[in-house]
């Protein structure tokens, strides 16, 4: 029996398969840190959670492209661009936890949190 050798080519492009596990990755990012603000005054606390939430991963080497997703979203309106994460539930929980609890979404999540941990 007489065998060829068959050269193949990649099915996937490098660039392919990085848009492919960026979409699975992606999958994971299910909350948004903005929808912990109940006005637009928050932003300024909202960006302080996501810091020091972010500062806690670093420090415990979780790394950060996992569990946030830094945005950016336009009023279609105003025309105004404002920043925001997409986070994964990891990243998420670590927002609340960083929280400012005079944001009574936050400090209801917070309490909540700590219930179920009793």
């Amino acid at each position: 029996m007489k065998y060829s050798i068959i050269k193949s080519e990649p099915i996937f492009s490098d660039e392919t398969m990085l848009d492919f596990i960026e979409a699975i990755r992606n999958r994971e990012f299910l909350y948004r840190a903005s929808s912990l603000m109940e006005t637009d005054e928050q932003f300024d606390q909202m960006v302080e959670a996501v810091n020091r939430a972010m500062k806690a991963c670093l420090l415990r080497k979780i790394p950060i492209h996992d569990h946030f997703q830094g945005i950016y979203l336009t009023n279609a309106k105003t025309h105004e661009t404002i920043q925001d994460w997409k986070l994964s539930r990891l990243g998420y929980v670590l927002v609340i936890l960083n929280g400012d609890p005079r944001n009574q979404l936050v400090a209801k999540t917070q309490i909540e949190l700590a219930k179920s941990l009793l």
